[in-house]
């Protein structure tokens, strides 16, 4: 979120000082009017462009292009001038103390240290800003451009600072007005690029067919009493059940006014506060919602209204038949692993989450938006003292729309999960349904998954009874012995408090990541000795080693998805997808048997692709090293294994790409010895690959990525490899 929109520093002189901006303006309007009628000369034609404007060196997107860690702070010292047009000011003081330019490349926020910025910088006018002296920065990964470095006098909080008014005129020239910016319309909110350098952040956008949520209809835009909270945000929903938070300065004139009931365009400015998508308006005038609510037609058979899992969830006091409305939430279960009772899945949104009953095929992936239209012959009932959502017989399910993020998972303790679990259907605080993380547990009555009795038990002696169908793909996988982290969602059986993953990757190191969180941590030390190996034997108990995850939906010009590496020793014929823990093919033939595997104390870093989304194409072994300084002539070796020879199968074929910052974009394939490195299911091999790294990697001082990764689809049919990595060495 903006922090110009959620300062609490606002001065109560704000509204006397722009009461007094009104009075000169109307002062002045009366006098303009008496002037036109004698002279019939036009007040309202923007200021022409001075004839003195700087030549233009560099883009918006050049520019935030230095700025490449999070958090840090840029001193530029070129002597470049960069030129856009203002998209937003603080004219209805919903912003302050900055503007908003963009050029044909993308947005950037001008901090200025400067009232009633709009009488200087109206919206149209063309800008030219010297940049030598100015600063970079960020907030919330949404980058800014202002002067030096400010610190909250209450807070202690850092963010860039703004330019003062005696030096505005130094930086900033000022062009013609009257230019117009037509925005980007956007009507699918996973189009959107949420990286740090996307272009799409701070440029002006019209977001098609949102609305507000039905509980928000009667609210207003702020809060009348200003010391209680700065802003107001709320979530804007479009049919498909995609969210985006609108953020309001209680101090903007408009914030005593209601928002609107329909549905409808809103334009703005697209911001993010961290993985957070946001849109900031300017003005009333920039929310259209004059249309009917979401929801015609389809299995309601009228007009629905649109409300949230939440607000379906507090209707509840007893089994009850529903009415039109409309319903929609992100797929947190795994119908592919079969985890889940045929007919069911499970959507979230925001914090709450509830189990739906088809009684007909499921075949959502994870992170699928789905919109449900329901009629009055749906049901909302207790099933098992859970609350379930069952549709009717003969309801056809939607098609889903993909997400490009998945729910990201809530760390929570078994008690705190028991609790909610004891407390009503219809409590808000009741979590149930939704995806959460147990740090660290212990599983204990049984050997493999789908044994009867099994327990999660934490340090504090909590326990939860760990549910896991006999027909799940990992039912009869090995139960790990050490502590671990566990993702998964919890509900009532009865009387019994449960908690179910989804697949094998929901089951990781204690501590570690998740399917939806970063894993990386700091990165692989080179140290001053070569060369530096990684040979995996520990990653039983330890995980991975500092450095190295696993991604899924990797593309060429993304890292993809962070991934969970499962600790627990894996078959190498296990046929569930993810990131395992293999015995390597060292020392050990194709006939090994499993119980000899799992006995072998030379380990790899392995994955097993199947058709779920993200891995077939999109799996990545990625290991980022912190710096390369003072070292040259790098070079790359590691064994690349085909360990599955169980069946005859399809062909993966790798890619060694690199890429250096924190938050690449684009990645470069590199040319390996052999050539082409291949895995095949019912091929049992190590290949010896070797990669003289280029000159590029040479002393750098930012992260290096290299990834070893799946970027096209398997050839051949029937099922994947099993494919794993071992000796990873750098050498310089």
């Amino acid at each position: 979120m903006t922090d110009n929109i959620k300062h609490t520093r606002m001065k109560k002189t704000f509204y006397s000082k722009h009461i007094r901006t009104l009075i000169l303006i109307i002062n002045v309007t009366i006098i303009a009017f008496l002037v036109s009628t004698s002279c019939n000369k036009k007040f309202d034609t923007p200021p022409l462009e001075s004839t003195d404007t700087p030549t233009v060196t560099m883009s918006i997107k050049d520019l935030k292009a230095m700025h490449t860690v999070k958090g840090a702070y840029d001193s530029i010292v070129n002597d470049d001038v960069i030129s856009g047009i203002v998209t937003a000011n603080d004219s209805s003081g919903n912003i302050y103390n900055q503007i908003i330019i963009q050029d044909n490349t993308g947005g950037l926020p001008v901090q200025i240290d400067e009232d009633d910025l709009y009488t200087l910088f109206p919206v149209g006018r063309k800008v030219f800003i010297h940049v030598k002296g100015l600063t970079l920065g960020d907030y919330g990964g949404t980058i800014q451009l202002g002067k030096g470095i400010s610190t909250s006098a209450t807070t202690g909080s850092k963010r860039v600072g703004g330019i003062t008014s005696t030096l505005v005129n130094s930086f900033i020239v000022k062009g013609a007005g009257g230019n117009i910016v037509v925005p980007v319309s956007i009507s699918d909110l996973s189009t959107i690029d949420t990286s740090m350098q996307s272009p799409q952040s701070s440029i002006l956008v019209t977001l098609d067919s949102f609305e507000f949520a039905a509980t928000d209809t009667t609210a207003t835009y702020g809060y009348a009493n200003k010391d209680s909270s700065s802003s107001r945000w709320f979530y804007l929903e479009n049919c498909a059940g995609q969210q985006v938070e609108l953020y309001n300065s209680s101090y903007a004139y408009f914030a005593t006014l209601k928002v609107p009931k329909g549905k409808g365009n809103i334009t703005g400015i697209y911001t993010k506060y961290n993985t957070t998508k946001e849109i900031l308006i300017r003005d009333t005038s920039d929310v259209k919602f004059n249309g009917p609510r979401c929801g015609a037609g389809g299995n309601s058979g009228g007009t629905s209204t649109a409300i949230r899992i939440v607000d379906l969830r507090a209707m509840y006091t007893k089994d009850m038949k529903l009415d039109n409305y409309t319903i929609g939430g992100t797929v947190i279960s795994d119908a592919a692993n079969k985890n889940i009772s045929s007919g069911s899945f499970v959507i979230q949104s925001g914090n709450s989450g509830i189990s739906v009953y088809a009684g007909s095929t499921v075949s959502y992936n994870v992170g699928d938006s789905v919109v449900l239209n329901l009629s009055s012959s749906d049901s909302l009932l207790s099933y098992r003292k859970s609350l379930e959502l069952k549709l009717h017989y003969g309801y056809t399910l939607p098609t889903a729309i993909q997400a490009t993020t998945a729910i990201t998972p809530a760390t929570k303790t078994i008690a705190q999960i028991n609790t909610a679990l004891g407390s009503s259907l219809n409590d808000a605080n009741n979590f149930e349904y939704t995806l959460v993380k147990i740090s660290s547990a212990t599983a204990s009555g049984g050997t493999k998954f789908s044994d009867s009795n099994v327990k999660l038990t934490d340090s504090d002696n909590n326990s939860i009874t760990l549910y896991t169908s006999s027909s799940a793909t990992f039912g009869s996988d090995n139960l790990p012995t050490v502590n671990q982290g566990w993702v998964g969602y919890g509900y009532n059986y009865n009387s019994t408090h449960e908690f179910s993953m989804r697949n094998s990757n929901d089951v990781s190191a204690a501590g570690s990541g998740n399917n939806n969180s970063s894993t990386t941590g700091a990165g692989i030390d080179l140290g001053s000795t070569s060369p530096v190996t990684l040979n995996f034997d520990d990653i039983g108990t330890s995980g991975l080693p500092k450095g190295v995850s696993c991604y899924n939906t990797a593309t060429a010009t993304s890292a993809g998805t962070t991934s969970t590496f499962t600790t627990t020793a894996a078959s190498w014929s296990a046929t569930g997808v993810g990131f395992k823990n293999f015995a390597s093919a060292t020392g050990l033939t194709s006939g090994s048997a499993v119980a000899d595997q799992n006995a072998s104390t030379n380990r790899a870093f392995g994955v097993r692709q199947t058709s779920t989304a993200g891995y077939d194409p999109g799996a990545a072994f990625v290991f980022q090293i912190s710096n390369t300084t003072g070292k040259t002539n790098l070079k790359l070796d590691f064994l690349l294994q085909s360990l599955d020879a169980s069946a005859t199968g399809r062909t993966a074929t790798w890619t060694v790409d690199y890429a250096i910052g924190d938050n690449p974009t684009s990645f470069t394939p590199l040319t390996t010895s052999p050539e082409t490195l291949t895995t095949t299911l019912g091929t049992f091999a190590s290949t010896a690959v070797h990669v003289d790294l280029p000159d590029a990697l040479n002393n750098i001082s930012s992260t290096v990525w290299i990834r070893i990764v799946a970027l096209t689809s398997t050839s051949g049919s029937s099922s994947r490899p099993s494919t794993a990595i071992d000796d990873f060495k750098i050498s310089w």
